[in-house]
């Protein structure tokens, strides 16, 4: 029975860590643990997303590839998940292997990983959103143009259709064999 119920365990372990597995490296964002300011884990998103492989990202500090975006101090510090136990999100630039920036949104929480604390993040790459808000921004634009030439073309003609009938009611008043008629 001793020996059934460790069996039933191991499938019940192994199974519940297939599935948190295929979580993390299926996940579109890239996700990263960190320990004592060291990558502990790194799917392949978030390796995708930096450019170095795992072994180099355990040799590398986390502040060198995350800037925070924002003014003020205390609004990092606060947000800056290796300074902070609150979860939170927030705009970040990650600069991967090759110097790109990216613009990317952090989203990071504490938790116990292998009995001591740790970070866990998601970072997800904001390049397709920045680049909807820019076509959303400049649509707004047009639309706005559009409203502004609309409301010019109707005052216009407002202005002309008083000109092109002016003529018409002087000619009602002319005689036929006016030499004005013409002109008008």
């Amino acid at each position: 029975a001793l020996s059934l119920n460790s069996a039933l365990s191991y499938e019940t372990l192994k199974y519940s860590e297939e599935k948190y597995r295929a979580l993390t490296e299926y996940s579109n964002d890239g996700i990263t643990i960190i320990q004592d300011g060291v990558h502990k884990y790194a799917n392949q998103s978030y390796k995708s997303m930096t450019g170095y492989t795992f072994r180099e990202l355990q040799k590398i500090p986390l502040d060198t590839l995350i800037t925070h975006q924002g003014d003020a101090i205390d609004s990092q510090a606060k947000m800056n998940p290796l300074q902070s136990d609150i979860p939170g999100t927030y705009e970040a630039i990650l600069t991967n292997k090759n110097g790109h920036k990216l613009d990317v949104e952090v989203s990071h929480a504490s938790f116990l990983y292998m009995g001591s604390h740790a970070k866990i993040l998601s970072l997800r790459d904001l390049r397709e959103r920045k680049e909807l808000e820019s076509k959303l921004q400049q649509a707004q634009k047009m639309e706005a143009l559009g409203v502004i030439a609309g409301g010019v073309a109707h005052d216009l003609n407002n202005i002309l259709s008083g000109i092109t009938s002016y003529p018409d009611l002087l000619l009602m008043d002319l005689p036929v064999d006016s030499y004005l008629r013409k002109p008008i």
